[in-house]
């Protein structure tokens, strides 16, 4: 069983669930906690849409070894060009792109995980998800936000 540092599943849609997180979510642009369409897990997940959403969060994973990060997410209606990213900073200012979608990823609900011990863990490390979309009707859906140790 992994240990859970952090984790959020958009409970009430306020930005301050969850738990093992330094702050709320920082959100700005066309983000949103929905009840539609059906979330992974409910009752919310977050929406991002357009080019301007964006979401990110800080955690201390300075004293694990083996971090992760693990979430649901699937795609609404991308077209070629369209994208959106999953990031990882040490510092809240030199960020790396974990993952990049694109038309190419499933429109029904998939699990990603990465692991974080290629990069610096620091006390204040932080993850965002961006959009980087052509429309309002282009969007990504994320559910259930984890980050774990895993203990093996």
């Amino acid at each position: 069983e992994p240990l859970v540092i952090a984790f959020d599943i958009f409970p009430d849609g306020s930005w301050d669930e969850g738990s093992g997180w330094l702050a709320n979510w920082y959100h700005t642009g066309q983000s949103a906690l929905r009840t539609t369409p059906t979330p992974h897990s409910s009752p919310r997940h977050l929406r991002l849409r357009s080019s301007s959403g964006y979401v990110d969060r800080s955690v201390d994973l300075s004293n694990y070894d083996n971090p992760r990060l693990e979430f649901w997410a699937m795609i609404e209606s991308f077209e070629s060009g369209d994208e959106a990213y999953v990031l990882y900073s040490p510092n809240d200012s030199d960020w790396y792109t974990l993952k990049t979608f694109t038309n190419a990823d499933p429109t029904s609900y998939t699990f990603y995980e990465f692991d974080l011990n290629g990069y610096q863990l620091t006390s204040e490390s932080w993850i965002a998800f961006e959009a980087g979309m052509s429309s309002n009707n282009d969007r990504i859906y994320i559910d259930d936000v984890n980050i774990v140790e895993r203990t093996h």
